[in-house]
């Protein structure tokens, strides 16, 4: 059993926090698990220090996060844990988009090795969404048949788009939205003022991570909102004026293809929370909005368009998404979708 006492902060989740903490206590861990969760939710941050205070070497606090064991952990570089994920490819410069077989198989051989500190083997899957299925049935065989003391970690964004069998062999655990104080609270004591947290968290959505990259990074913050005002202002505009800003858009990102269909799907998201909250706005007012720095012309552009349009809109821009990830042409997506919204 570990002795000492837990120090994770780590926002919200505390359900989950508690379990994994008393698997740790009492050397009583699952062999499979899945966090699932949207980006920025606080899935990884939790991941770091589950991982810390299984191999953390302090007797006092877990994880201490200053011992070799930690150090190395925080590194990726620790002998106990093998990281997967999609490669590199050499050819085009960019992420596969699955994980291969052999990965898997790979990963198989170096877990049937013995533990350097005669503990856990721990194995951590980022985007477990991207296994290929051949990749996913051999995983498959591992959950069902795991070596001696092995963790497996698949974290994923959603956990619905993995294997039935493979979410049947794990403990899922959801990460979930964080209530809106409890943002607020942490970025208050980070010294942003009540109005700005309370600004930052509503457009975090309950996302821990994503609060923490906006008090990090004040320029990052302030140009979610951009966007989102750029977006406002262009529905005023006409239809020639809308195509110039879609054509705008995708110039800054050159000629490549793969960063146009990216920056593509971040525009999308935008205008797809920009019309949700004038939904929230009409349906039960500005408590979710999420640009709640730009209430006043959000309230003001509510008036202009039904509930029933918007809703319909919303859908639209969601086809459209799925069709981006199939390799439709961003431009004429783009155009489509703003020639086509309020």
């Amino acid at each position: 059993m570990k002795s000492g006492s837990f120090n994770w902060p780590v926002i919200g989740h505390e359900n989950i926090i508690h379990y994994l903490q008393t698997g740790i206590q009492n050397h009583s861990l699952a062999h499979g698990f899945i966090f699932s969760g949207p980006q920025g939710i606080g899935k990884k941050t939790t991941l770091r220090y589950f991982l810390a205070s299984i191999f953390c070497q302090s007797q006092t606090k877990l994880p201490c996060m200053s011992c070799p064991a930690c150090e190395q952990v925080k590194k990726h570089v620790f002998p106990d844990i093998e990281w997967v994920e999609p490669e590199l490819d050499d050819k085009t410069g960019h992420l596969k988009k699955n994980i291969s077989i052999g990965q898997i198989k790979r990963l198989k051989d170096k877990l049937g090795k013995y533990s350097f500190h005669q503990t856990y083997k721990v194995a951590v899957i980022n985007q477990a969404e991207a296994l290929s299925v051949e990749a996913a049935n051999s995983l498959l065989k591992l959950l069902e048949e795991p070596s001696g003391e092995t963790v497996i970690v698949l974290v994923a964004s959603d956990y619905h788009n993995l294997l039935p069998t493979i979410i049947s062999r794990c403990q899922v655990l959801s990460f979930r939205p964080v209530p809106q104080k409890l943002i607020v609270g942490w970025l208050n004591e980070q010294g942003v003022s009540k109005d700005k947290a309370e600004a930052m968290a509503h457009l975090a959505s309950g996302r821990p991570g994503m609060a923490n990259k906006f008090f990090r990074n004040q320029e990052f913050y302030e140009l979610q909102l951009a966007v989102a005002i750029s977006f406002i202002n262009v529905l005023d505009k006409t239809i020639a004026e809308r195509l110039n800003y879609v054509s705008e858009l995708l110039k800054k990102n050159g000629q490549n293809y793969t960063a146009k269909s990216i920056s593509a799907l971040k525009e999308i998201n935008v205008w797809q929370l920009v019309l949700r909250d004038l939904l929230h706005l009409q349906i039960i007012g500005p408590k979710y909005v999420h640009h709640y720095g730009l209430l006043p012309a959000l309230e003001k552009l509510s008036h202009q368009v039904t509930t029933r349009r918007l809703m319909l809109k919303i859908g639209a821009l969601e086809n459209l998404k799925r069709m981006l990830k199939n390799n439709a042409n961003p431009q004429l997506v783009l155009e489509n979708a703003i020639i086509n919204l309020i």
